[in-house]
């Protein structure tokens, strides 16, 4: 890869959010000091997203997600448009998480393979939400430490770090449901590392841009399904791992 490429690609995966793209686009071009390119998936062409507008938004592209629809399918179409070994996975309605993005990515480009944004640890703080999807994140992150003896304290965050050749080399599952994708990855990141870092975030959900595309019911089975078999494969393995928490510019001294 040439040096004058970007050094992070940012991936956007949307359904019909031109407002928060709008506003999201203008922070990362903000507060991310490193070169970049911020791609937009959305699922189909006629997503409102998909307009002159959002294509004219500086370092923006959009991409067509034509691996079939959801969240994991666009995350693939991204990273098999960007043109950078960085990577990071970012929510369009989340504003104040991008304050730590600088960190993320100074993580990745000093040679670690993933990097998890967390609500749990440090001064991470999770605010809002759906209160079904919020006590079962607090619950589920709160005893993976201690039924797997790793230190990771967010595994279902949407906000991930990682080199593409770590992406390219896992396991694929198109069986995924919304953002278990999350989940997914920590999972092989635990199964295929030996270190991993975390850096918190202060997530406000849904601050801005309409309504969320949460779905308790639906998404509930496919998080269990996973987190059980994770669990069990990982305490039948009784594997390693050094989790280093690095903490965001703003939170130091």
């Amino acid at each position: 890869m040439s040096d004058l490429g970007p050094k992070v690609s940012i991936i956007l995966p949307v359904r019909n959010e031109p407002t928060s793209v709008l506003v999201i686009s203008r922070m990362l071009n903000a507060y991310v000091p490193f070169t970049k390119e911020i791609i937009v998936v959305v699922d189909s062409e006629q997503d409102s997203t998909n307009s002159d507008q959002i294509k004219a938004l500086e370092n923006v592209s959009l991409v067509v997600n034509t691996m079939g629809r959801g969240v994991w399918n666009a995350v693939v179409s991204g990273v098999n448009k960007s043109n950078s070994e960085n990577i990071v996975i970012y929510l369009a309605d989340e504003l104040t998480p991008a304050l730590s993005l600088e960190e993320i990515i100074k993580a990745l480009v000093d040679g670690h393979s993933f990097v998890s944004a967390t609500r749990y640890a440090g001064q991470g703080k999770r605010i809002g939400g759906h209160i079904l999807g919020r006590k079962m994140s607090k619950v589920a992150n709160g005893i993976f430490p201690f039924l797997t003896g790793i230190r990771l304290t967010d595994v279902t965050t949407g906000i991930k770090g990682f080199k593409k050749d770590f992406f390219f080399n896992i396991e694929k599952d198109q069986t995924l449901a919304g953002w278990s994708m999350a989940l997914f990855l920590s999972l092989e990141a635990v199964k295929n590392l030996d270190t991993i870092v975390e850096v918190p975030i202060v997530s406000i959900d849904r601050l801005y841009g309409g309504h969320s595309t949460f779905s308790f019911f639906s998404w509930s089975q496919s998080y269990l399904k996973l987190y059980s078999r994770g669990i069990l494969e990982l305490r039948s393995k009784r594997k390693e791992v050094n989790v280093i928490t690095r903490v965001p510019f703003f939170w130091e001294g």
